[in-house]
């Protein structure tokens, strides 16, 4: 009966803004800490991709120690990154670099790594790291759908029994083989990979460059990680199926070991709000060592895409390097847009894709800039 629609439509309306708001006083509980140490930390969790600002990321699912490895390669330790969650940024003040620019156009985004910054300027480890796996991490709209995905997960693929089990090994060739390679597995990425499924997450002109077979990538992706390095220690496998990293794997910046030394090099961090093509266009000529991009690219229009590689080959030294990643295939179009200021190293880039231990944002492809 209309009465009883419109009574459950407001009781469901009612439930979905106390769950928000649930959701909000749980994952800033702890924010109190870091206001009461004298500094302002305004950190608002945002639906994926909605026009209401706010975080996006509040983690980084990348792995970082194929930044770091590009880093290591570069001529210098002057370093623009996206700035996304800051997990990448921090892990790179492990080894003590120049200066790290981190450059986000949301500003939410920056206050958040703020917050990060924070919590490591004034807290002690243990704190410390609890306040981002419990916190700070879960923060943003794709780490809600994230928890959605796995909530599904455990329910019709691999429940939390297999899920413990595949990260307790060393080596999972054969428990992959024999337990976790079974026909959920495959639907899994059929269904959630599609373009009808996709669509209610992406924009649309994201949506029609997804390839067919976009599903078979993805699962050749994740295989990847979970055979190409201990599931024990990769703190991305970890964090994709249980919403946390493991005892012995954690991302660099996290590690114990390198919790002084993040704290030290802390000053050498700079946060920008910025579009990264118009940031690097401002930059001096030659006075950036390594620009680490994340997958900016994906979503971009052909001519911004052409206007930051040139923007980075004219920022970069001689012997800079570029990293990009990619979640679709890269196309024709995209790549021809890039090689008119970048040169491809095609050795490199496959070294470090098989390096990576990250699931979703891959492959990695390594540029230097084109001179003359």
């Amino acid at each position: 009966p209309p009465g009883l629609q419109h009574r459950r439509r407001d009781r469901n309306s009612s439930r979905r803004q106390e769950g928000e708001n649930d959701v909000h006083s749980r994952s800033f509980s702890l924010l109190g800490v870091l206001a009461s140490l004298g500094e302002e930390c305004v950190v608002q969790p945002n639906p994926f991709w909605s026009s209401r600002p706010g975080v996006v990321f509040g983690q980084v699912q990348e792995d970082a120690e194929v930044e770091m490895a590009v880093l290591e390669r570069a001529p210098g330790s002057r370093v623009a990154v996206v700035a996304s969650g800051g997990c990448t940024a921090l892990s790179l003040l492990t080894r003590r670099p120049e200066r790290v620019h981190a450059v986000d156009l949301n500003r939410w985004q920056l206050d958040l790594v703020a917050s990060k910054r924070l919590a490591f300027e004034r807290m002690s480890y243990g704190p410390v790291l609890a306040l981002h796996l419990d916190e700070l991490n879960e923060s943003g709209g794709m780490d809600r759908m994230l928890k959605l995905g796995r909530h599904l997960f455990r329910r019709l693929v691999h429940d939390g029994n297999d899920i413990a089990e595949l990260l307790a090994q060393e080596d999972a060739a054969g428990f992959y083989r024999t337990v976790w390679d079974d026909r959920r597995w495959w639907q899994m990425f059929y269904v959630a990979c599609s373009r009808t499924v996709l669509g209610r997450v992406f924009i649309r002109d994201y949506v029609r460059r997804i390839p067919r077979r976009f599903p078979e990538v993805m699962h050749e992706r994740v295989e990847h990680a979970i055979l190409g390095s201990p599931p024990r220690h990769n703190p991305y496998l970890w964090q994709a199926l249980t919403g946390r990293y493991g005892p012995e794997a954690l991302p660099p910046y996290l590690q114990a070991d390198g919790f002084e030394v993040v704290r030290d090099m802390l000053p050498r961090l700079s946060l920008c709000q910025d579009d990264m093509a118009a940031w690097l266009e401002r930059q001096a000529a030659g006075s950036i060592d390594c620009v680490l991009l994340s997958n900016v690219t994906d979503m971009a229009t052909i001519g911004w895409i052409g206007r930051l590689a040139e923007a980075a080959r004219r920022a970069l030294a001689p012997g800079g390097l570029v990293c990009l990643r990619f979640i679709l295939p890269p196309a024709g179009d995209v790549q021809a847009a890039l090689a008119g200021s970048l040169r491809l190293d095609p050795g490199l880039s496959e070294e470090l894709t098989r390096k990576d231990r990250s699931l979703y944002c891959k492959p990695v492809f390594i540029y230097s800039p084109r001179r003359g």
